[in-house]
């Protein structure tokens, strides 16, 4: 499947706003909107921005990421499913809310608080950015994922880059970016998505 979307608010969606899956799946966003997306009314979990997922090919120009839950930007992937491959470019993620169950620390294998995450065997590459105030980590690499940053703003989060990746070479997330958090680059062990088969079977409040 193919999709291009230009020019469009996407507000006050439910557990997730945008979602590409799998191999085969080419879309492209650019002038786009993606706000205020709230966690799913049942579980009270996730929430998030925009979602790709195992071989889906995402390119997002010109959009602002604003005010959603969980995560604003994910890329998930499995080494037997495919990997997720995302290009960002003049990019704003903001104000990223931890999902709605986990006020009060009710579930934390899914509370997120994330800007822009890699996960899995995904890719995402991102240029001229900003990831500003989101409640946990600005940006997330974790499992065998990949994150390129190039020329941007990393600010005003708790952890700036949480690096789940052993080894993993930070001059990927620090050419031309600027940090200025609480804590700007950490090793963290936080929870990390995995890759769902459809919206139904992304992990719940309960998973914990």
């Amino acid at each position: 499947a193919q999709a291009t979307v230009t020019r469009a608010l996407v507000r006050g969606s439910h557990e997730l706003a945008v979602f590409a899956d799998s191999e085969g799946t080419e879309a492209t966003l650019a002038s786009i909107e993606v706000r205020d997306t709230e966690s799913a009314v049942g579980t009270r979990a996730f929430g998030g921005g925009i979602w790709a997922q195992l071989g889906a090919h995402l390119t997002v120009r010109d959009a602002l990421v604003l005010g959603n839950r969980y995560a604003g930007i994910s890329a998930v992937g499995s080494t037997e499913s495919g990997a997720p491959d995302v290009t960002l470019e003049d990019v704003v993620v903001h104000s990223t809310r931890e999902s709605e169950c986990a006020a009060g620390g009710g579930c934390p294998a899914v509370a997120g608080g994330i800007g822009i995450g890699s996960y899995g065997v995904g890719m995402v590459r991102a240029t001229r950015f900003r990831v500003i105030g989101n409640d946990l980590c600005g940006i997330q690499v974790a499992g065998m994922a990949d994150l390129d940053l190039t020329d941007g703003l990393v600010a005003d989060n708790p952890i700036g880059a949480c690096v789940q990746r052993e080894g993993y070479d930070l001059d990927r997330l620090s050419a031309g970016v600027t940090y200025d958090n609480d804590i700007n680059i950490d090793a963290t062990t936080l929870p990390v998505p995995s890759a769902a088969d459809s919206l139904s079977d992304l992990p719940t409040a309960d998973d914990r």
